[in-house]
């Protein structure tokens, strides 16, 4: 019995043809988040979740504070 895959197949410039994944608003924040956070782009960000779950990874909330100059007139 083969194994039911969702989604249609992308058709990308490579050829591996993922299929395509739809996820929430929220979810896509995340994982957006996730890629500036780490350098890593958001497809290969979903194709570890889906390959890998967190087994091997967790996920860390950073804060990160910044400085502003403000002119006064």
């Amino acid at each position: 019995m083969s194994k039911q895959r969702y989604g249609r197949p992308s058709t990308g410039q490579k050829g591996n043809n993922r299929p395509t994944v739809v996820i929430s608003r929220e979810n896509y924040d995340e994982v957006d988040n996730l890629s500036l956070g780490t350098g890593m782009s958001r497809s290969a960000i979903i194709d570890y979740f889906i390959s890998e779950g967190l087994k091997r990874a967790r996920i860390e909330e950073v804060v990160i504070k910044t400085k502003r100059l403000v002119l006064e007139d």
